[in-house]
C-alpha cells in the first residue's frame, strides 16, 4: 500500500497537521454552541476562569491575572460579553467587580463541555474493541440542548413571575 502523505513528509509533521486541523474544527465547534457571539481567545479563557472557579464567580482582579493580558483588553471583553448575556457583574464597589457566567452562558458552555467529553469518550470507546453501543452524537446533543433550552425557559417564567 502506498503511503498517503505527500512524498518527504514525515508521520510527525502529518500528526501536527492532523493537531492543526483538530484545534480549528473545535474552535469552530464553539460557534455552534455560542451563534451570536465573535470568540477570540481572551473571552474564551474568561468564560473557562468563571467555569473552573470554585465559586463559579471571580473578581475583575482575577480575570486579569488569569489571562495575563492588559486590564483595560480584560475589560473591553468582559463588556462585550455582558452585552450578550454571557455573563453578569454580581458586585461592584469602587474598583473592584465580581463577575460570574449568565444563564445563557452557563447553559452554552456546559452544552459545549458534553459534547467535547462526548466525543473524546466516543473516541475512546471506538478504540476499544467490542465497543460502539449509545446514541449517536447527534442525538445526545439534541437531548442537551432540548434540556439547556427548558431549563432556561423555566428561570425565564420563574424570574418573570
Amino acid at each position: 500500500m502506498a503511503d498517503p502523505r505527500p512524498a518527504g513528509q514525515a508521520p510527525a509533521e502529518n500528526r501536527l497537521q492532523d493537531l492543526a486541523r483538530y484545534i480549528l474544527e473545535e474552535r469552530e465547534r464553539r460557534r455552534w454552541h455560542f451563534p451570536r457571539a465573535v470568540f477570540d481567545e481572551i473571552p474564551w479563557e474568561i468564560l473557562l476562569l468563571l467555569y473552573a472557579s470554585e465559586s463559579r464567580s471571580l473578581s475583575r482582579d482575577a480575570l486579569v491575572n488569569g489571562i495575563l493580558v492588559a486590564p483595560a483588553v480584560v475589560d473591553r471583553w468582559i463588556d462585550y460579553l455582558e452585552r450578550e448575556a454571557l455573563l453578569h457583574r454580581i458586585k461592584e464597589s469602587g474598583e473592584s467587580a465580581a463577575f460570574q457566567l449568565a444563564p445563557a452562558g452557563l447553559a452554552s458552555l456546559e452544552l459545549y463541555l458534553r459534547d467535547r467529553l462526548q466525543r473524546a469518550e466516543a473516541g475512546d470507546a471506538a478504540r476499544k474493541p467490542g465497543n460502539g453501543a449509545g446514541l449517536p452524537g447527534w442525538c445526545v446533543a439534541l437531548l442537551l440542548l432540548a434540556a439547556a433550552l427548558l431549563s432556561a425557559a423555566m428561570t425565564w417564567f420563574l424570574v418573570a413571575a
